[in-house]
């Protein structure tokens, strides 16, 4: 009896997905955040969950620091006085390491993160993102040009904050 009842929910919860994946292109930011969200919930439900795993921010970060991934899009001369480093650090502030920003930049491309103003943008909308599967199941979905410049990036890092 639960093999069938968990079968169905398997069932119902893929045509939501199929649903809504072949309206992806019509959605808005916010609904995608959303949608993946309730992907994650139905997961934990198929896998009787009854606690997600701990949030990530409790355990020690294991990569480098979002002022050191900033340091380095900035190069050698971007992050070599006392000035610099603290903006850097004023717009790290509640970041919980590195991920977010490194991998924001990774959507800019090579000049998307190449300045003091653009990494201090960036790494003030990854504030509250803890890990980064949200922002690339909604760049996934938005496709390639959906996340490759920085209002965009910015909008679904602000959107996923905090989920």
């Amino acid at each position: 009896m639960k093999f069938c009842m968990k079968l169905t929910l398997v069932i119902l919860c893929w045509g939501q997905f199929a649903l809504a994946a072949g309206s992806s292109s019509k959605l808005s930011v916010r609904q995608l955040v959303d949608h993946f969200y309730q992907q994650k919930e139905r997961q934990s439900l198929l896998l009787n969950l009854n606690e997600l795993h701990h949030p990530p921010h409790c355990d020690e970060p294991v990569g480098p620091s979002c002022t050191d991934v900033a340091c380095e899009k900035l190069g050698a001369w971007g992050c070599d006085d006392l000035s610099e480093i603290k903006e850097v650090g004023a717009a790290c502030r509640g970041n919980y390491d590195g991920q977010c920003l490194k991998a924001a930049c990774a959507k800019l491309g090579a000049w998307g993160c190449d300045n003091l103003s653009e990494v201090k943008e960036v790494a003030r909308a990854c504030v509250g993102n803890y890990e980064m599967s949200c922002f690339d199941s909604v760049c996934q979905r938005l496709g390639a040009w959906g996340c490759d410049d920085l209002s965009e990036v910015k909008e679904v890092l602000q959107t996923c904050s905090g989920n």
